[in-house]
């Protein structure tokens, strides 16, 4: 993200700052994170952890305000973090960090708790007013998210495969899928069955509309469920 100056006025005297736990990512992205939200004079950065899976148990040992999550290429850890979070800290509000926005994925997000959503291409800016909005009990997200949410909102699909709900377990075998592993890797990874496997990749196949193991790459890639990192 690109830094800017501090952005709105300093808090009133006495308020207390608003306490962040930073979630995910790379340590010198945490860290460079941490740097340029602590010279916010009403930001207050009590805690981190390496990976989003820890982030609930994290909340419990240090009580926030706003937790920040950096989901780029967890997939559906992000969202099963976000839900326990929510379950354990229901005070804490969550923002995600992400390097880009499928449409899968934001709602993904949002149906787990979150209610800030923020893209790493932009600046710091677009962070720093996040937290304070979701803060004060109201949604964010960068421009270019909202934009996107809100066409897709009105815009009806000419591609069937667009609006395919996948359950966690189909989400799951997807992105193992698109990272090449076989039915077999699939299976035992999941502890589950080659035939159980088999069937879900042609659930996969009838829920994306597409007609090859190349097809489902490629909605995985373009829907969200894994970033090219992972390929």
């Amino acid at each position: 993200m690109e830094p800017e100056a501090p952005f709105l006025p300093s808090p009133a005297a006495g308020q207390r700052p608003i306490r962040l736990l930073l979630a995910g990512g790379h340590p010198l992205g945490r860290e460079l994170l941490k740097y340029y939200l602590e010279k916010e004079p009403d930001f207050q950065v009590t805690g981190e952890v390496a990976k989003v899976e820890a982030a609930a148990q994290l909340a419990l040992d240090i009580p926030c305000d706003v937790m920040v999550l950096d989901v780029a290429g967890t997939g559906q850890e992000a969202a099963e973090a976000a839900r326990r979070l929510v379950t354990q800290a229901p005070l804490a509000k969550i923002v995600a960090l992400a390097a880009r926005a499928s449409r899968n994925r934001v709602r993904e997000m949002l149906r787990a708790g979150v209610t800030g959503y923020v893209l790493k291409t932009g600046p710091v800016r677009d962070l720093v007013v996040a937290i304070r909005t979701i803060r004060g009990g109201q949604f964010f997200f960068s421009p270019e998210v909202a934009c996107q949410m809100q066409v897709s909102h009105w815009q009806t699909p000419s591609n069937p495969a667009e609006e395919a709900e996948l359950a966690p377990r189909e989400q799951e075998v997807l992105r193992m899928i698109a990272q090449g592993r076989n039915t077999k890797e699939i299976a035992v990874s999941l502890r589950l069955s080659v035939q159980s496997i088999d069937a879900c990749r042609l659930r996969l196949l009838n829920k994306t509309k597409v007609k090859s193991i190349a097809g489902l790459v490629k909605y995985a890639v373009r829907e969200g469920y894994v970033s090219l990192d992972e390929l």
